[in-house]
C-alpha cells in the first residue's frame, strides 16, 4: 500500500514537472522526455504494471495537455517494445540493462517518428525537425543514467538513515 502511494505521488510530481517546468527550460533541455525516463526506471525496477501505467497514462496526459502531442504515437509504440524487452530480455536492477532498454526505446521512438515524418511528407503535411529527435535521444540516455545513480544513492541513504540495527 505504501509503495502504491509513493508511486502515485512520484507520478503526479513527475507529470507536474514534465508539463510545467521542462517546456520552460532553455534550448536543448526542453526536449527532455521526463515521463519516459521515470517510466523506464520504474519499469526496469521490476514494477511492470506501474511502469506501463506511468508510460501510457503520462504520455496520454502530456498529449492531451498539448505539451507534446506529436510524440504520442512514437511513445506508445516504444512502450510496447520496452515492456516486452524489460520482461523478457533485460535483467532488472542493472545499469547496463537500463541503458540497453533506453537505447532500444530511443531507437524505436526515432524510427516511428521518422516513419510518421515520411508519411506526412508524402501526404503534404508537417514534418518535425530531426534535431528534436536527436536531443530527445541523448537526453533520454543521460537522464536514465542519472536517474539510476540517484535511485541507488537514495536507497543507500534511506537504509543508513531509517534501518534500526
Amino acid at each position: 500500500m505504501r509503495e502504491a502511494i509513493y508511486l502515485a505521488l512520484g507520478f503526479f510530481v513527475t507529470l507536474f514537472i514534465a508539463s510545467c517546468v521542462v517546456p520552460s527550460l532553455p534550448y536543448p533541455l526542453y526536449y527532455t522526455p521526463l515521463i519516459t525516463i521515470t517510466g523506464l526506471l520504474v519499469l526496469q525496477r521490476g514494477i511492470i504494471g506501474a511502469g506501463l501505467a506511468w508510460l501510457i497514462i503520462g504520455n496520454l496526459l502530456l498529449a492531451t495537455n498539448h505539451v507534446s502531442p506529436q510524440t504520442l504515437l512514437p511513445q506508445l509504440a516504444a512502450t510496447v517494445i520496452a515492456a516486452f524487452f524489460a520482461t523478457r530480455v533485460f535483467a532488472t536492477r542493472s545499469v547496463y540493462a537500463l541503458m540497453g532498454l533506453g537505447l532500444l526505446t530511443g531507437l524505436v521512438i526515432g524510427l516511428v517518428t521518422l516513419l510518421i515524418a515520411l508519411f506526412s511528407l508524402a501526404t503534404g503535411g508537417f514534418v518535425a525537425s530531426s534535431g528534436s529527435i536527436i536531443w530527445s535521444f541523448v537526453l533520454l540516455q543521460i537522464g536514465l543514467y542519472i536517474g539510476f545513480m540517484t535511485s541507488i544513492s537514495l536507497r543507500n541513504w534511506a537504509k543508513r538513515t531509517f534501518v534500526v540495527r
